[in-house]
């Protein structure tokens, strides 16, 4: 075998290792949901699709207080349905004794889109917007708290409850990246630059 079949040889298989690599450990990585969390003291993760499945013909759909039909039918996404995953992610609030209680959470649904009729709930009752890296949050009051909103994804929204806004524009500038690297990926590989 000449010197030059070697070397081909060596470099198809370091790059059939390194892509084997590269799907182990995407397989032992977090879902995107719960990657897209900010810092905090706990995290929680359900993937509701499983237990649908398994339950799907012994469920029966929920009662339901009127308000709360209200929102279903506003924003034509039925929770018990509808979504497929959660992340939440808890934080420890300084005084628990304070206007934000003792815990605030952020988290990341994912589940069937809702676009257009969701912002249009949410442009109704918000009491402020911010525009941050191309989305819109959407500042909600709820007991005392604002509850920001925002659709990150497709079929995703974050949401917090912190009183600031770093742990909304953390989950909206993770997103961003991910999305960023998956795209500079598929561009490279159609022989195409990124746009700026």
């Amino acid at each position: 075998m000449n010197k030059r079949t070697r070397r081909t040889l060596w470099i198809v298989a370091a790059v059939l290792l390194m892509l084997a690599v590269a799907i182990f450990l995407r397989s032992k990585a977090p879902p995107e949901a719960a990657r897209l969390l900010p810092e905090s003291d706990g995290i929680v993760y359900i993937n509701f699709k499983p237990v649908r499945a398994f339950l799907h013909k012994d469920m029966k759909p929920p009662r339901r207080v009127a308000e709360y039909q209200q929102f279903v039918d506003a924003i034509g996404f039925d929770w018990e349905q509808d979504l497929d995953e959660v992340a939440i992610a808890l934080h420890r609030m300084p005084d628990p004794n304070g206007p934000n209680g003792a815990v605030a959470y952020s988290m990341v649904l994912v589940g069937k889109r809702t676009g257009k009729r969701l912002n249009d709930w949410l442009e109704a009752h918000a009491a402020s917007r911010e525009s941050y890296a191309g989305h819109t949050i959407y500042s909600i009051p709820s007991e005392g708290r604002t509850v920001r909103v925002a659709q990150i994804g497709y079929d995703m929204v974050a949401v917090s409850n912190k009183p600031t806004t770093e742990q909304i524009h953390s989950m909206i500038d993770r997103h961003r990246t991910a999305a960023l690297s998956v795209r500079s990926v598929s561009q490279s590989r159609a022989g195409c630059k990124p746009s700026d």
